[in-house]
């Protein structure tokens, strides 16, 4: 009696209206759901790196300081320069102790290309070529022996690598860079006398032209990319 009961007691049409509730009901609910998620992403701040901050670990290691701001342009563009300010003397005024010196000026301006899909890669990593020139002066001096150069031109292009330091240090990176190019410089070459008002004073020796093709520079830098909030969007 109770089979025949629930065979002949069950209404297709009020299954099928209990469905249609039961679909209607989670369709609506994962719709809420997925435009809370959605409002979520949108509202979550993004960090976009405007540019970076650099120093040559090995000029600083030799007391050349040095300084690089670089610049994304798009996605694999860059433009960079860098400025070393190195100035220092030793002795300059002891009879019994020679002088030493150590006076660099040098600017340089790089144009970089960075290889391979930025948009899964975090911004100024990975494979890069570049051009670069730069120019300066110098005085380079050691127990009264020396040369002076007033200006001095440097060219030619560069090939290096950046990376992530890693999660931690997440806007840290370091870079490996050498560039080859043509240097040329006109020096002056002299040595050092005491003379009676009590100072060293270099007399020139003799004039002469450096020139020098092949590696120019090599580079182990540390780099900081400091980051800003950016309302939409915004660079890895």
């Amino acid at each position: 009696m109770l089979r025949k009961y629930i065979k002949y007691n069950i209404n297709p049409i009020s299954w099928l209206f209990t469905i249609c509730l039961l679909m209607l009901g989670t369709n609506a609910y994962s719709q809420v759901v997925y435009e809370e998620i959605i409002e979520i992403v949108e509202v979550k701040p993004n960090k976009k790196t405007y540019f970076a901050l650099k120093t040559n670990l090995l000029f600083d290691a030799i007391t050349a300081l040095n300084v690089e701001i670089e610049v994304p342009i798009k996605k694999h563009w860059s433009i960079a320069g860098e400025w070393i300010f190195p100035w220092w003397l030793h002795d300059k005024d002891k009879p019994n102790i020679k002088p030493s010196r150590l006076e660099i000026l040098c600017g340089t301006l790089e144009g970089r290309y960075w290889f391979g899909n930025r948009d899964n890669r975090p911004i100024l990593t990975g494979w890069f070529v570049g051009l670069f020139s730069g120019a300066g002066l110098y005085d380079l001096q050691w127990k009264a022996k020396g040369y002076q150069g007033e200006f001095f031109i440097s060219a030619g292009a560069s090939i290096g690598f950046a990376h992530k330091i890693g999660k931690r240090a997440k806007h840290l990176s370091m870079e490996y860079s050498i560039g080859f190019g043509h240097f040329r410089s006109h020096y002056r070459k002299y040595e050092a006398y005491y003379f009676d008002d009590y100072k060293w004073h270099p007399i020139r020796e003799n004039n002469g032209r450096y020139t020098w093709t092949g590696p120019t520079r090599i580079k182990i830098s540390l780099v900081w990319m400091p980051p800003f909030k950016a309302k939409r969007g915004g660079n890895k």
